[in-house]
């Protein structure tokens, strides 16, 4: 290997390689106090409120639906009487009688409330883990950006610290040349105003990056964390799919559809159930009854059993009005999966966008700041032939890492503008997209269903 490549890679990696440089500086054992991005998204998740109070609701879900079960079964219980003559209470100790029982209920028909009841329950524990699972999503997308904004974050303290130093090296040259006087007392002073300057974004950033530090301990329960792992910045190309193949991939993935079809159909229910009023109501009892009469000093055993059929003749329009309520509430239901669908739609195709703008800006972006990359190289062989002094090898540093930096800015967008891509349709990874021949047979996208 070549002297210049030897200098361009130890610079490189030395100073210009950004993304893992330490909030603070030297910090004791760093590697103990930087953290991966499973591991915190894996603590995120174990302390997070929002998904244990969702969980809460998916273990209420299956508890309300046990209890639509049981309506079906059977009602046993045990009763017992004490009777007496209200007008001789001095006597009840002679005359009273004592009875005791049981009573067996069975309304297995309930003019479709039972019905209702049961598939309200069972929807609503799909809504539920439906919902358990978009909380979990959006939790993992939310931590994504604060990854991202840290790692961003942590470019910007180490370019804003090579600036610093660099000004610092131009204003302590400039007051060897005023002592020399070969530079006036306004360039030093000009100088020492760009330097604060750059002294104070240096500190700027720093609390920037603190503050996200400190909302990542928070949220992992780690304490004294100085920064984070770096990510693959591998980038896939996206010229397999378009916002149509994404469109038609939502409709069985995304979770606020999946919800919105789920209600229409119990909605739908309800108004069949809501007809089901118009027929009879059907109850079945058996009961047995003991008693003892201490008057006439004989027992009693009574076993019955019977069955009551009840159908309203007049009921002053409640069931019309039920079941108008209901078919209301299913034309509501419609509208709601019509207007969740355009949005969906339209945050898909702007997703789509705006993930195919940022991979072309990271391309053409990338071939123009190769000429830092080029000039850098030039200033490494400059510098080892001794024609490049430290500060003009420095600002040309500076400007290859702002080079740098831009690109690695807009790596992390791409990266997330994919990542909300995914999030828009519901899937996984952009790999779920079915391929044009299997899109066909998902049906046309859902701007032309609701036209």
């Amino acid at each position: 290997m070549s002297k210049v490549a030897v200098a361009f890679s130890g610079v490189l990696a030395g100073m210009c390689w950004l993304g893992n440089a330490p909030a603070q500086e030297t910090p004791a054992e760093p590697q103990e106090q930087i953290i991966a991005y499973e591991e915190a998204l894996a603590l995120v998740i174990q302390n997070s409120y929002e998904l244990q109070l969702a969980d809460e609701d998916v273990r209420d879900a299956r508890r309300r639906v046990t209890r639509a079960k049981r309506q079906y079964h059977p009602r046993l219980k045990v009763q017992g009487t004490m009777r007496g003559d209200l007008l001789e209470v001095d006597e009840w100790s002679r005359e009273e009688n004592f009875g005791a029982g049981m009573v067996l209920d069975w309304a297995p028909f309930r003019n479709g409330e039972l019905l209702r009841e049961n598939t309200a329950s069972r929807v609503g524990l799909t809504v539920a883990t439906l919902e358990r699972r978009q909380a979990a999503l959006d939790l993992e997308h939310d931590f994504l950006k604060l990854y991202y904004d840290i790692l961003n974050a942590t470019d910007e303290v180490e370019l804003s610290r090579l600036k610093r130093d660099l000004e610092e090296r131009r204003l302590k040259a400039l007051e060897q040349e005023f002592e020399q006087d070969r530079a006036t007392e306004t360039d030093v002073l000009k100088q020492k105003g760009v330097f604060f300057e750059a002294d104070a974004a240096w500190r700027r950033n720093r609390q920037s990056l603190q503050l996200k530090l400190i909302e990542l301990e928070e949220r992992t329960g780690q304490d004294d964390l100085v920064g984070v792992e770096d990510v693959d910045r591998t980038i896939e190309p996206a010229n397999e799919f378009s916002a149509d193949d994404c469109v038609a991939a939502a409709q069985g993935a995304r979770i606020a559809l999946l919800t919105a079809r789920e209600q229409v159909r119990l909605a739908d229910l309800a108004v069949k159930y809501a007809k089901l009023k118009r027929l009879p109501s059907v109850y079945f009892f058996t009961d047995s009854d003991y008693r003892l009469t201490q008057e006439l000093g004989r027992e009693e055993f009574e076993l019955r059993a019977g069955v009551s059929v009840s159908y309203p003749l007049y009921d002053a329009g409640d069931v019309r009005a039920t079941i108008d309520d209901a078919k209301a509430a299913a034309v509501r239901a419609r509208i709601k999966q019509s207007q969740i669908r355009l949005n969906v739609e339209k945050e898909i195709r702007e997703s789509y966008w705006a993930y195919m703008n940022m991979l072309r800006l990271l391309t053409s972006t990338r071939e123009r700041e190769q000429v830092f990359e080029d000039a850098f190289k030039k200033a490494v062989v400059l510098q080892e032939r001794g024609a490049m002094n430290e500060i003009e090898f420095a600002a040309a540093e500076i400007r290859y890492c702002e080079s740098r930096q831009r690109i690695r800015t807009l790596e992390l967008d791409v990266l997330f503008a994919r990542a909300s891509l995914v999030k828009a349709m519901g899937v996984r990874a952009l790999g779920e997209i079915a391929p044009p021949e299997a899109r066909a047979e998902l049906g046309p996208p859902a701007r032309k269903e609701t036209q």
